[in-house]
């Protein structure tokens, strides 16, 4: 009786798992202080500051800090002339913000399935829909989806005039990771715009906001002008889409350890893996060395709820994939059953540099624990 006693204290006293922690540290919080009490709210030399840090830190030529990602989206398409009869192209699984920018503008939405057991379409799905649907200056969505590395066909894209978006918020970081496979690839080198999500759950976070790169002047003054700010030309209409300066201190602290979350991060990810390997459940990273695990999605043979009430009896919160961009259009769910079955049967598990080896191991045995 004692023993049971125990035992059911001990599980008692076990704290919960969030599922994320945001990394801050004290300099952090003093850089967001300091810049509230000199007034830097909206002199935007705060923002301009982690914009050039930005390019310095992680090889890019012109940035533009804005308040959302919807609105890096929104400013994007405006700087590459989207017209109704255009067609923004996007995978299933990708962001709510590319879909939400291009239905402001009246864009045709071109949504592409992913493959079975993958994040990705499948590549002869991609070039087929290329060569006979993609049309001259319509827009591709390169999202790198979870912070899983796919090879996108940039080539073929090229050659058939469309222009690509890459979306580089969940592989952020790869320009420092120091290997020479990596930069081989050239992520982010490959579209006339890059665009980096800084939300709460993303790599390195403002609170909220985004960040535009691009290596055209022309897109680069073009997005300043239709911005507020001492850039806007008044001649135009421009949108209400500044960070502030307060969220730009916190950025340039975040990129002071991209290094160190990235490594915490990769390490997460691989132990994960590992777990994975002696279970009953499974995810559809393929590329250990390249992928950055923004968000750890596992699919479990269970029903959901069953998987839901499981992981709150341990005290580990757990969350549902980001609903695929086919449910916002109403499209009929059985012409994208991957993205149904991955909805449905997956939960994405934390994978934040806090957590210690002790919850990874209690994430790791509760993942083995359904059978």
């Amino acid at each position: 009786m004692n023993s049971l006693q125990n035992y059911l204290n001990k599980k008692e006293s076990i704290k919960p798992i969030e599922f994320n922690r945001i990394y801050l540290a004290k300099e952090e919080l003093e850089a967001v202080l300091n810049c509230l009490l000199e007034d830097n709210i909206t002199s935007e030399t705060i923002t301009e500051k982690f914009e050039r840090i930005f390019c310095e830190t992680l090889n890019f030529k012109k940035a533009v800090a804005v308040n959302s990602k919807t609105s890096a989206y929104h400013l994007s398409f405006l700087s590459l002339d989207l017209k109704p009869e255009n067609t923004v192209w996007l995978i299933n699984l990708s962001s709510v913000h590319a879909l939400d920018a291009a239905r402001y503008l009246n864009a045709k939405i071109g949504l592409i399935e992913v493959d079975k057991n993958s994040f990705f379409p499948n590549p002869s799905l991609l070039e087929e829909i290329i060569n006979k649907e993609m049309k001259e200056n319509d827009i591709f969505v390169a999202d790198y989806i979870y912070g899983a590395y796919y090879k996108f066909p940039f080539d073929l894209l090229k050659s058939k005039n469309i222009k690509i978006i890459e979306d580089i918020t969940g592989i952020l970081g790869y320009q420092i990771a120091n290997n020479e496979e990596i930069e081989e690839l050239k992520i982010g080198k490959n579209s006339i715009i890059q665009i980096c999500g800084l939300y709460e759950d993303d790599i390195i976070t403002t609170g909220k906001g985004a960040i535009i790169l691009t290596e055209s002047n022309k897109i680069y003054k073009e997005i300043q002008e239709i911005c507020y700010g001492k850039y806007r030309n008044f001649n135009k209409i421009a949108y209400d889409y500044l960070l502030e300066d307060f969220q730009s201190a916190m950025g340039i602290h975040q990129l002071n350890k991209l290094g160190s979350i990235l490594t915490r991060r990769k390490k997460i990810g691989q132990k994960y893996l590992e777990g994975l390997r002696n279970s009953h459940n499974e995810t559809y990273f393929t590329n250990p060395m390249l992928d950055n695990y923004h968000k750890f999605p596992v699919l479990f043979n269970k029903p959901s709820e069953e998987v839901q009430r499981y992981f709150k009896s341990l005290k580990i919160e757990v969350q549902n994939i980001p609903m695929p961009l086919h449910k916002y259009l109403n499209y009929n769910n059985r012409d994208f059953p991957n993205s149904e079955r991955l909805y449905n049967k997956s939960f994405c598990i934390p994978i934040y540099p806090m957590l210690t080896a002790g919850n990874v191991e209690r994430i790791i045995n509760a993942i083995r624990g359904i059978i």
